[in-house]
């Protein structure tokens, strides 16, 4: 009876170790995909000049790779142009996004939010250094 339990205990090690294993190695496969997948989300809305601003300080380039695939969602007063990501952020932050300042960028996936946008020196140096400290583990 005891040499049953103690090989019974020997494959759960074993079992265990394997386990460990695998859940590392998934884990570590899974984390390249993941920081691939980080970009920026910008949230737009009509009539608003610190949008604008934003929007044409990404397409000129000054933020380089970190606003270089940014993803622009609009409002049209009525409708967004990307509602899933309204949706995604909605249920992500648990609020809605009129709660908040314009224009609203996201670091997605992660928990980051940048609310308002300051077009001079300051302002822009400020977001920037957001972006840096957000996209740290994918450069």
């Amino acid at each position: 009876m005891r040499s049953f339990f103690r090989n019974w205990v020997e494959g759960l090690e074993v079992f265990a170790a394997v386990f460990v294993v695998f859940t590392l190695f998934y884990q570590s496969e899974n984390a390249d995909d993941h920081e691939s997948k980080i970009h920026l989300v910008v949230f737009s809305v009509p009539n608003c000049v610190p949008c604008d601003q934003l929007k044409a300080d990404l397409k000129s380039g000054i933020f380089g790779k970190y606003g270089k695939n940014a993803l622009v969602v609009k409002h049209d007063g009525k409708t967004w142009d990307k509602p899933e990501l309204v949706e995604k952020y909605e249920k992500f932050f648990k609020k809605k996004i009129f709660d908040g300042f314009f224009p609203m960028s996201w670091i997605e996936p992660t928990v980051s939010e940048y609310e308002g946008y300051e077009n001079t020196k300051e302002g822009r140096e400020a977001f920037m250094k957001w972006l840096k400290s957000n996209f740290k583990h994918s450069d």
